[in-house]
This record gives structure tokens, C-alpha cells and sequence, in this order.
């Protein structure tokens, strides 16, 4: 019985020891952390469409960045056919025409204090294998309801937007929006750049946000930042971008 108390006084203070050091450490084996960090920027500075079609990218979308290029495409659906950015693009008045992020149901508060003027991007270790980001924006279309015509209407119901008059904030303009679900997929920089016919009147910044295990961070272990190397060129179309513009186009409150 004495031997048994001894041991136990000896081998106590180790026992304490052990159990303090691994609360304050943790189990290294066990124990995660997450890192979130902006892995790639850009700004946008002109949207357009490719001059000569690129396989398995004929219909999409380009937004032209200073550093890479960006092709946005539609999830196909029942309610998104491949080509919905050309119908678009084709059928409607594209100086009246906006891209910007999908807003919540407080979409005029948003606007007119101009928030989420932004692309944010968010990568998780889920996307690590795939070529490209899921994002959700929309396109707006705005113009004065004098000068709507019943056509531009009912090709505006086509294709999917939905429309609202007499807002309370603005009486006299017409506001359309068509949320579409997306892919985006780094590529390289547009060739023709310092010829575009076309630009934004505000760049649009566009940002990767990773989210990931502490231990496996790093932009290389994602083949979403391996660019799709191709040569082309873009043409640019007079569509505008970002709540800020929108807010531009809509005027103060109560305004024409």
C-alpha cells in the first residue's frame, strides 16, 4: 500500500504537467484552424463578349480585368438556356443595361447607398478541384417608363426580368432585374485592352476570398488560379456595372 502511494506522489506532478501543457496547446492532431485570405484582385474595367469563339466558352460572358480575364456563364437550367447572355446582349437596349451583384429584398437601400460595389468570390477547400466559382448576380435594366416601349416589355418578360414602375423612390423610371446563377472562370488578359471601344465609367473590383485549413493553404493547391491560357481579343458592349452606376442612372430620390 506504501509503494502505491509513493507512486502515485511521484508520478503526479507528471500527470499535472501533461494535462496543463495539452490545454494549452491543444491536440495538434486533432485540432483545425481555419484561414481566410483574398487570394487574387483585379478590377474590371469592360464587359464584352469574345470576337471569335472559344470552345466551351461560345456564350459567355467576359469581364476584362487589368491582369486576367473573367468568362461568366449561366448554370443551365429550365430557366437558363446556354445562350442567355447573347439573347440578351442581341434582343434588349444595352445602354440601358446594368451588371452588378444580386441584391436582397432591401435592393433600393443598397443601391442608393451605393454598398456592395463589388465581386467577392469565395473559394473553400469543396471548390479545390473545380475550374470555377459559383456567384449569383444580376443584370438591371433601367430606363425612363415614357420611353419603354410595349415591345422592349414584353422581351424584357421573355427573357426572364421582372419589372417594377412607380417605385416609391423613383415615380417615373421603369426597374428591371434578372438574378442568374453563375459560373466564373479566371482566364488571361484580354489582348485588345488599350483598343476597347467600351469601359466602365467605375471599374468593378472582383476579389477570391479563400477559406481553408491553416495546414493546406496556398493558392496552388486550387485549379481555379490556373488561368485559362488563350489568345483573344473582346468586343465590348455599353453595358455599365456596380451599384454605384445604378445609382447614377436612377438619380436622387423623387427625381426624372
Amino acid at each position: 500500500m506504501n509503494i502505491i502511494k509513493l507512486n502515485l506522489m511521484l508520478f503526479s506532478p507528471l500527470l499535472l504537467t501533461a494535462c496543463a501543457t495539452n490545454a494549452l496547446f491543444g491536440n495538434s492532431e486533432t485540432e483545425i484552424t481555419t484561414k481566410t485570405k483574398i487570394a487574387l484582385q483585379d478590377q474590371i474595367i469592360a464587359i464584352g463578349r469574345t470576337s471569335q469563339p472559344i470552345q466551351g466558352y461560345e456564350n459567355a460572358l467576359v469581364l476584362a480585368g487589368q491582369t486576367h480575364s473573367f468568362f461568366v456563364q449561366p448554370n443551365i437550367d429550365s430557366n437558363n438556356s446556354v445562350d442567355l447572355f447573347q439573347k440578351i446582349f442581341s434582343q434588349i437596349d444595352l445602354k440601358s443595361l446594368y451588371l452588378a451583384p444580386a441584391l436582397d429584398n432591401d435592393a433600393m437601400t443598397q443601391i442608393n447607398t451605393h454598398q456592395h460595389n463589388s465581386i467577392l468570390l469565395k473559394v473553400d477547400e469543396k471548390l479545390k478541384n473545380n475550374r470555377s466559382v459559383p456567384y449569383i448576380t444580376s443584370l438591371y435594366f433601367i430606363k425612363k417608363t415614357q420611353l419603354l416601349t410595349a415591345k422592349e416589355t414584353s422581351t424584357l418578360k421573355d427573357l426572364g426580368f421582372k419589372c417594377q414602375t412607380e417605385l416609391t423612390d423613383y415615380p417615373k423610371q421603369t426597374f428591371c432585374i434578372r438574378t442568374i446563377h453563375t459560373q466564373i472562370t479566371l482566364a488571361s488578359k484580354v489582348q485588345n485592352l488599350n483598343q476597347l471601344q467600351y469601359k466602365l465609367k467605375q471599374p468593378i473590383d472582383i476579389q477570391y476570398q479563400v477559406t481553408t485549413t491553416s495546414r493546406n493553404y496556398g493558392r496552388q493547391a486550387f485549379k481555379i488560379f490556373t488561368p485559362l491560357t488563350v489568345a483573344f481579343d473582346i468586343v465590348t458592349s455599353p453595358i455599365q456595372g456596380g451599384i454605384f452606376i445604378l445609382a447614377s442612372m436612377l438619380g436622387a430620390p423623387g427625381s426624372l
